[in-house]
């Protein structure tokens, strides 16, 4: 009787009723293989996977013959990671009772963690015959078809798991993962976020639906995503880490941070962890606190490659190139796949990359073991070494192939791009800021560097902050954040930019000082604080909201050199029009038809600083440029090389030395390859290149 009453209060749940009754019956009968066989499924069902092992081990001493304490056994050799122990028992136990789907599931999960993935797929299979409305066979299925490479069949069986069990949270995430593969994007995204609503606190969802909304172009909901996991994944560290990431190269450095930092705490001696945290400091330009986390991550692990790698980037923004080559050198040889390394040693101007080192590169383009944005690093890198040997044409087609990666992964929607410019126009006219005149607050300092990327703003920063009254604050993305906080500030159901209509003038005060507190250290005494976030040109209507009194310098370099140096970039954060010719006339457009815009609306003073003007003859234009700001002269400005700021920039190595002009008609190496850049340029009117 007492044998029945623990099958009953097991099967009822009644984990520690059953627990007694079994015990019960062992000690009036130790060979009783029922009750040793229940007993270890209750230490297993308690976490105790090891003894659950040693019970039914010993039940099936006693009854070999019995197909299910096989499966059981196999199941908690699985549950403890023994899973090379596990499929023999499953096997067994197929053997035994080779009509039951579970017992091929499990052989198939087996065989899946221990990476045999063709088999694990077989033995699902053989379950689905049996069972064939199962939705976890499906999910199951699907992803081993995944893992095996024929995605098309892996959609086919989550789509019938979703369909057999539409609240299956697992699943859709499982299909989105697939869809994404397939490159069915804006599908992926849908399931995804059905993940989301079903299991809205998992936060392995909510960091793919961010990725997948990122890769979308929809930055704001994936930062929104990516935030929700930080809060849900305080115990992950490995996942707050690849979180962490995800927000670092969406440009939210801060939020990278503090992801880093809650992945140090669970795990302080992971080096990698620390070496992440490091790269957010530097794009924070806080270079001394990223030095001294490289070096904590170097005393855990001498030879951490990531923390080699990004010690490298700290000494390069203070100029000690040499000893960054050094550790980029050492890096790669303790891991090749660290191809950021290879590409900072190619960005490197002082650095000749060898012909070993170039054929080694090359070679390793095939490997297997790089991921694709590894792949893309890496061609970068080639196509740097091809042309300081004058290769255009091989260097071009690298530039290509790495450009082609960047832009599958993050697509640039050029349709949005242009409405979005469209609807700045349409928010900031002459009428809107006449009726905000008393607007912001009375601060002359900030001083707006805006323009394309690689036209020149490093070299114009770097004059400014020469001069002992300006602070050079580097890309700061304060005015940035604002802009994306600025629709749930305001709260009236309007996107940005045309929330900006609601801002009251109180707001904007508020906003302003919020700036300024962002900024300028306390004690502060910088005349001017010089912002050389680029890409504030989309946003110079807010700014003239917060600050009337502020002063923009708008960078002109040749628009073809411009946009061969950004294709030529391996940009930090991927701007994503930058992968593409077409892509680049067209933003270019937009930039030049937005700059317009403001000439003819914005109650803020333009100056346009051309890069060719600049290094043919720097006094007289510098000279126009410190005037510009309000300033006197100060001889110290002639020689921006020599200024003692930490540097964080995609032109780090020319930041450092003297002014040159050989960048000037670098286009003219390509020529033959920028047919649809030339073309898109000259329907505009933008040049007039044969």
């Amino acid at each position: 009787m007492s044998l029945k009453q623990a099958i009953r209060l097991h099967e009822q749940g009644n984990l520690r009723g059953a627990e007694l009754e079994y015990r019960r019956v062992l000690a009036g009968d130790a060979g009783c293989h029922e009750a040793l066989h229940g007993l270890g499924l209750i230490m297993h069902q308690n976490g105790r996977h090891e003894l659950g092992i040693s019970l039914i081990g010993k039940a099936l001493e006693l009854y070999p013959g019995a197909a299910d304490y096989h499966y059981h056994l196999a199941e908690v050799l699985r549950a403890a990671g023994r899973c090379d122990e596990a499929v023999p028992e499953y096997r067994e136990a197929i053997r035994l009772a080779a009509r039951e789907a579970d017992y091929y599931f499990g052989l198939g999960n087996a065989l899946a963690e221990l990476g045999s993935d063709t088999e694990s797929v077989q033995a699902y299979q053989q379950a689905l015959r049996l069972d064939p409305e199962d939705a976890e066979l499906h999910n199951n299925l699907g992803n081993g078809l995944a893992a095996i490479g024929d995605i098309e069949r892996a959609v086919e069986h989550l789509r019938r798991a979703v369909t057999l069990s539409p609240g299956y949270a697992e699943a859709h995430h499982n299909l989105a993962l697939v869809l994404e593969e397939s490159g069915s994007l804006s599908e992926a995204v849908g399931h995804a976020r059905r993940a989301c609503e079903v299991s809205p606190d998992r936060a392995e969802a909510l960091a793919n639906l961010g990725r997948l909304l990122d890769r979308s172009g929809d930055t704001s909901g994936a930062v929104w995503c990516y935030r929700k996991a930080v809060e849900r994944a305080v115990y992950d560290p490995a996942l707050l880490a690849s979180i962490a990431k995800k927000l670092r190269m969406a440009g939210y450095a801060r939020d990278a941070a503090g992801a880093y930092q809650a992945a140090i705490e669970k795990e302080p001696a992971n080096p990698v962890y620390r070496a992440g945290h490091c790269h957010c400091l530097i794009q924070l330009h806080r270079f001394a606190e990223a030095e001294a986390e490289s070096r904590r991550a170097l005393e855990l692990e001498p030879d951490c490659p990531a923390a080699l790698g990004t010690l490298a980037v700290c000494l390069q923004t203070r100029g000690r190139f040499d000893d960054a080559v050094e550790l980029l050198r050492l890096a790669l040889r303790r891991d090749p796949t660290l191809t950021e390394a290879a590409y900072l040693l190619a960005a490197n101007g002082g650095y000749d990359v060898s012909d070993g080192e170039l054929e080694l590169w090359e070679h390793f383009l095939d490997s297997p073991e790089l991921s694709s944005e590894k792949r893309c690093h890496l061609h970068f890198a080639v196509a740097k070494a091809y042309e300081r040997r004058g290769r255009y044409d091989t260097a071009f087609r690298h530039f290509q192939q790495a450009n082609g990666i960047k832009a599958r992964l993050y697509p640039f929607d050029a349709r949005r791009h242009g409405e979005f410019v469209e609807r700045i126009m349409a928010t900031f006219t002459p009428d809107f800021f006449e009726q905000r005149r008393d607007f912001g607050i009375d601060d002359a300092r900030p001083v707006f560097v805006i323009g394309m990327p690689r036209s020149g703003s490093t070299l114009v920063e770097q004059i400014l902050s020469r001069h002992p009254d300006v602070s050079g604050m580097g890309e700061h993305p304060e005015m940035r954040e604002i802009m994306r906080e600025l629709p749930g500030l305001i709260d009236d159901g309007r996107p940005a930019p045309e929330c900006c209509s609601a801002v009251s003038a109180e707001l904007s005060r508020t906003l302003a000082r919020r700036y300024l507190a962002s900024i300028a250290e306390p004690g502060e005494t910088a005349v001017r604080i010089c912002d050389k976030m680029l890409g504030n040109f989309l946003r110079l209507g807010l700014i003239a909201l917060l600050f009337p009194r502020a002063r923009v310098v708008n960078c002109v370099r040749n628009p073809l050199d411009t946009c061969v140096s950004c294709f030529t970039q391996d940009f930090a954060q991927g701007l994503r029009f930058t992968t593409d010719l077409e892509h680049l006339a067209l933003f270019h457009r937009s930039y030049r038809a937005l700059l317009a815009h403001w000439r003819h609306s914005l109650p803020l003073p333009i100056l346009d600083v051309k890069y060719e003007s600049l290094v043919e003859d720097l006094a007289t234009v510098s000279r126009e440029l410190v005037e510009f700001c309000g300033l006197p002269w100060d001889d110290a400005c002639l020689d921006p090389h020599l200024g003692q700021r930490d540097v964080a920039t995609a032109s780090v190595w020319q930041a450092r030395q003297p002014v040159y002009t050989s960048s000037i008609e670098r286009w003219r190496r390509y020529e033959k390859h920028l047919g649809p850049l030339i073309d898109g340029l000259r329907e505009a009117g933008i040049v007039d290149a044969a």
